[in-house]
């Protein structure tokens, strides 16, 4: 059932994303994941970022910046398949991922939705050393028990294996922002800037990173492309990534 479910809901959006990039289509905007391009892109976001979104795949700014990483500096789309581990998968990498050949893809979630199994990240069911990589994007954020969802990505990575993790930071912040008392979605919202966040992310989110057992290097695109590249895929400075590895 959610297989059927996964696939009904890929196929759904493909037809509505279609009909609705075809009236924005243009040149001054490329959208690096589905390969389309448009007079501009769309809005989005609780604080309405212009011209951001993708109006085919849904991809923002996190997902290119993301998604230039992975083309230029892994080897995920070579020929040696890999198994990838996907964690609430987006439509935009889901629909890419699921396609190509170099990729053994397993998506899962805490409700099916895009995902291909109902799985918690706290609890995963997979035997240790299963994957090859994992990509988890704005969900920690989310998550109370964070240091089993990190201690469970750690275990079904195998050795050697690499991952992607990304989350909100304010790196104004020295020490990330946790308050067991912001319980409801009013608290959440004042403490953490989203109602059903639990913490906000600052510099020592590395040093969390390196206490799962994960190398960690901070990955910032923005200052790796070309100011005219940054505007062609609209690529945000507010949204710089890890990548681990399980050494």
């Amino acid at each position: 059932m959610g297989f059927c479910q996964t696939y009904c809901q890929l196929l759904f959006r493909e037809v509505l994303f279609f009909l609705r990039a075809l009236p924005q289509i243009g040149k001054e905007r490329r959208c690096i994941v589905c390969g389309w391009r448009f007079s501009r892109f769309l809005s989005t976001g609780i604080d309405v970022r212009p011209d951001v979104r993708c109006p085919r795949c849904n991809s923002h700014e996190r997902h290119r910046a993301v998604w230039f990483y992975l083309n230029g500096n892994t080897s995920l789309f070579n020929s040696k398949k890999k198994k990838l581990l996907h964690v609430a998968p987006e439509f935009c990498f889901a629909r890419k991922f699921r396609k190509l050949r170099s990729i053994e893809y397993t998506s899962v979630d805490s409700w099916y939705g895009l995902a291909q199994v109902n799985q918690d990240v706290t609890r995963l069911r997979f035997s240790d050393d299963s994957f090859d990589c994992f990509i988890i994007i704005h969900v920690l954020e989310h998550i109370q028990d964070e240091k089993n969802a990190l201690g469970e990505l750690h275990r079904v990575l195998k050795q050697g294996g690499w991952g992607i993790i990304q989350v909100p930071m304010d790196l104004s912040l020295e020490k990330t922002k946790e308050d067991s008392f912001a319980d409801t979605p009013e608290k959440r919202l004042a403490a953490f800037g989203q109602d059903d966040h639990v913490r906000l992310y600052a510099k020592d989110f590395k040093i969390r990173l390196e206490h799962a057992g994960f190398k960690a290097e901070y990955i910032d695109m923005w200052n790796k492309l070309a100011e005219k590249d940054r505007e062609l895929y609209r690529i945000s400075e507010n949204e710089p990534f890890y990548f681990v590895k399980k050494n």
